[in-house]
């Protein structure tokens, strides 16, 4: 069975949003893990309140970057 066109174009949509969903969540992943380490390091094992704490921060966008104002030289 041959698929038509318009199948095709609908599987390869649908396995780019996948692939799209499971790089968001590597980062949220790798982002956690990257918030944890140091002050595990310092201080030992966080309390469990932490660990949730970091996925939700680290699934947020992080605000965009805006270059400190100069003033106008003179």
């Amino acid at each position: 069975m041959r698929l038509s066109e318009g199948e095709c174009l609908a599987i390869e949509r649908g396995r780019l949003a996948g692939m799209a969903e499971a790089k968001t969540e590597g980062k949220a992943e790798g982002k956690a893990e990257t918030l944890s380490r140091q002050p595990t390091r310092r201080f030992g094992p966080l309390p469990e309140w932490v660990a949730p704490q970091l996925q939700s921060t680290s699934t947020l966008d992080p605000p965009p970057f805006k270059a400190p104002r100069t003033p106008p030289s003179r």
